[in-house]
C-alpha cells in the first residue's frame, strides 16, 4: 500500500515563493478552441523570430492551448533547439496546426453524446428502466465523447506517449478535476528527474507517467462543457502519492473518489493556464484567445442558466489577469499578457496590426469551436495573435529581445485590409449543428 505524506507537506510545497527565488520564463495558452489555438500559432511564430520561445522554460495550457502545446512538444526536436535561436521545425508546426483546424472533429463526439444521454434515462427517470434494460451500464458510456476526441488527436496530432514529452521545456497540460474542483495537471517535469506526473494537490500525484497517450491529455483538457462529458481517469487510490485530502469518512471515503475522478475542460478552473507558472517564474507570458463577455439583456430563466456561469467564469479570469498585471507592474515578476479583444495600438506600438473596433467586433467574436474554419479566418487569427505578441513584447519586454530587432512580417500579409476582414469575419461567429465540415466530420 503506497504510503501517504502528511497533508502540511502537501500545503508547504504549494505555498508561493519569494520574490527571489522566482527563476524561468512561463508561456501560458489559453482556452478557446480552434479559435485559440490559431490565435496562439500567430503569437508563438513571432515568439519564435524573437528567440523567446526557445529560452521558455514552462509551457502550460488549457483547451485550444493545449492543441498548438501538443503539436510543439512531439513535432519539434527541442534536444537541438538552441536557446534564443528560431526553431527550426516552425513550418512543421504550422502546418500541423492548420491542418487540425481545417477539420471538424466535434461531429463524431457530439453524436456519442447525444447517445449518451439517451441511454442514461434510466438512471434519470425510473419509469424508463425497464425500457433499456440490458443496455451497458451508464458509467461505461459516460465519457465516449471524449474518448472520440482522444482518437482524433492522436490521428490529426501524434500518437506518442506522455513518457515521451521532451525534458525540456516543461509541458502541463492542465485540465479540471470534477472531484474537488482544482487543477489536474499532466506535466512533464515536476522535478529535476523529470519523469512526469498526473494529478492535483488534492488527490495526490501518480509518478512516473502512466502509459497514456499525449492525446489523452489534450482530449481531457479540451473537452467543453456542458456539451461533453468529463473523462473517467480511473487510477488505482494507492497510486496516488501525496494530496491533501485525507477523507472525511477516513480511508474508504478517499478511495471512492479517487476512483471516482473526471476530468473537465481545463477551462473551467483557470481558462488562462496561469496556475501551474504564477508562484515561482521569473518571466509569464500570457496569450488569451479566450472568448470575450457580451453585454445582454436578462430576457428569462432558460439564457440565465447559462448567463450566471458565464459571469462566473469572468469574474475568475478578471481576477488572474488583475493579478498578472499588477504583479508585472509591482515588478514582482516580469512578463506581457495579450489577448484577442485588444489591439497593438493600445501597447503604443504601431505594426500595422487590426484596430481595437475591427479585434472587439470581428476578431474576438469568431466562435469557440472544433469545427471546420475557413482559410480566412485561420489567415486573420495567426496574423492578429502574431502582430499583438510582436507589441507585448516590444512594450514590455525590450531588455529581453535581440538586438537588432527582427522586423515584424505577418505570416498572412493578404489579409491585413481592415474593409475585407469584416466582409470575410461576418458570420464567422455563428456555429452550426452538425457543423461547416459536418460531412468530413464523419469520415474523419
Amino acid at each position: 500500500m503506497a504510503v501517504v505524506p502528511a497533508p502540511t507537506a502537501a500545503r508547504s510545497a504549494d505555498s508561493h515563493l519569494p520574490d527571489k527565488h522566482r527563476d524561468g520564463l512561463g508561456l501560458c495558452l489559453s482556452g478557446g478552441g480552434y479559435r485559440a489555438a490559431l490565435f496562439h500559432l500567430g503569437g508563438l511564430r513571432r515568439l519564435n523570430e524573437l528567440g523567446l520561445l526557445t529560452r521558455t522554460t514552462t509551457i502550460s495550457s488549457v483547451s485550444g492551448g493545449s492543441i498548438i502545446a501538443a503539436v510543439l512538444a512531439t513535432h519539434v526536436n527541442w534536444d537541438e533547439a538552441e536557446p534564443g535561436e528560431p526553431l527550426k521545425e516552425w513550418d512543421i508546426v504550422s502546418a500541423a496546426v492548420r491542418s487540425l483546424c481545417r477539420r471538424n472533429i466535434r461531429l463524431r463526439p457530439g453524436l456519442w453524446e447525444l447517445v449518451t444521454t439517451v441511454l442514461s434515462l434510466p438512471s434519470q427517470l425510473p419509469f424508463a428502466r425497464r425500457l433499456f434494460h440490458g443496455l451497458p451500464s451508464v458509467p461505461v458510456l459516460c465519457d465516449l465523447g471524449v474518448r472520440s476526441f482522444e482518437r482524433a488527436y492522436k490521428k490529426h496530432i501524434s500518437e506518442a506517449e506522455l513518457n515521451a514529452l521532451p525534458a525540456g521545456p516543461r509541458f502541463v497540460f492542465c485540465a479540471t478535476d470534477m472531484v474537488f474542483g482544482v487543477n489536474w495537471v499532466f506535466d512533464s517535469r515536476p522535478s529535476a528527474g523529470g519523469i512526469g506526473r498526473v494529478g492535483d494537490w488534492q488527490a495526490g500525484y501518480v509518478s512516473p507517467f502512466p502509459a497514456w497517450p499525449v492525446a489523452r491529455a489534450v482530449a481531457c483538457s479540451a473537452c467543453f462543457p456542458p456539451v461533453f462529458s468529463p473523462r473517467l481517469i480511473g487510477l488505482d487510490p494507492d497510486a496516488y502519492q501525496g494530496g491533501d485530502y485525507w477523507g472525511v469518512f477516513g480511508r474508504s471515503d478517499r478511495d471512492r473518489l479517487l476512483r471516482g475522478i473526471k476530468l473537465s475542460d481545463g477551462g473551467v478552473y483557470d481558462n488562462l493556464a496561469l496556475e501551474p507558472v504564477w508562484k515561482d517564474h521569473q518571466t509569464v507570458l500570457c496569450s488569451d484567445g479566450g472568448a470575450t463577455f457580451d453585454p445582454s439583456l436578462d430576457v428569462g430563466f432558460p439564457k440565465r442558466i447559462s448567463r450566471f456561469p458565464s459571469i462566473v467564469e469572468r469574474g475568475s479570469r478578471a481576477t488572474r489577469k488583475r493579478w498578472l498585471i499588477a504583479n508585472f507592474d509591482k515588478e514582482i515578476m516580469h512578463g506581457a499578457y495579450w489577448s484577442v479583444g485588444s489591439a497593438s495600438e493600445r501597447y503604443g506600438i504601431d505594426n500595422g496590426g487590426y484596430s481595437k473596433t475591427l479585434a472587439s467586433r470581428y476578431i474576438a467574436k469568431i466562435r469557440t469551436d472544433l469545427d471546420t474554419f475557413s482559410e480566412p479566418e485561420i489567415a486573420i487569427l495567426e496574423n492578429h495573435g502574431y502582430l499583438l505578441a510582436d507589441a507585448a513584447c516590444r512594450a514590455h519586454l525590450q531588455p529581453q529581445l535581440p538586438t537588432p530587432l527582427p522586423q515584424p512580417a505577418p505570416p498572412h500579409p493578404t489579409f491585413l485590409n481592415a474593409a475585407a476582414v469584416t466582409t470575410l469575419l461576418a458570420k464567422s461567429n455563428k456555429r452550426k449543428l452538425l457543423g461547416r465540415g459536418w460531412f468530413g466530420g464523419l469520415l474523419r
